[in-house]
């Protein structure tokens, strides 16, 4: 069961097709592609975050690292806030690595890694910023 996902899916079955247990309609399974964009984004962080888990104990390592590539577009200011807390709470236990383009999240992050595109003058431009 993860954190993330308890207020409105908590399990993902498969029976000839993927469907979710939905809590705001009494654990009533309906297929996955009935979620939306942000629905369905937790449903993958939730799958990624447990298959990563799952590996970590079948080779007795802890995780070390997690990356997170793009997704917070399709979140609504709540949901967006619910991944960051849930993230920021990970963080203590491993290191979580965000790649986004979202402006909203460039305030919320401490620790970041620049990248500005290439353009006719130069290649690519990273920098890094700590707070």
């Amino acid at each position: 069961r993860n954190t993330i996902l308890d207020a409105e899916i908590q399990k993902l079955q498969y029976d000839k097709d993927f469907k979710v247990g939905d809590n705001l309609d009494g654990g009533n399974l309906r297929a996955v592609k009935t979620l939306s964009g942000g629905e369905t984004f937790l449903v993958s962080l939730s799958l990624a975050l447990s298959l990563s888990a799952a590996i970590c104990l079948k080779s007795l390592r802890p995780i070390e690292f997690f990356f997170l590539d793009e997704g917070f577009g399709t979140l609504d200011e709540k949901l967006v806030d619910t991944v960051m807390d849930v993230l920021g709470k990970l963080s203590k236990s491993f290191t979580v690595g965000l790649i986004s383009h979202v402006e909203e999240l460039k305030h919320r992050i401490d620790n970041k890694i620049v990248v500005t595109g290439a353009n006719e003058k130069h290649g690519s431009l990273v920098r890094v910023e700590t707070y």
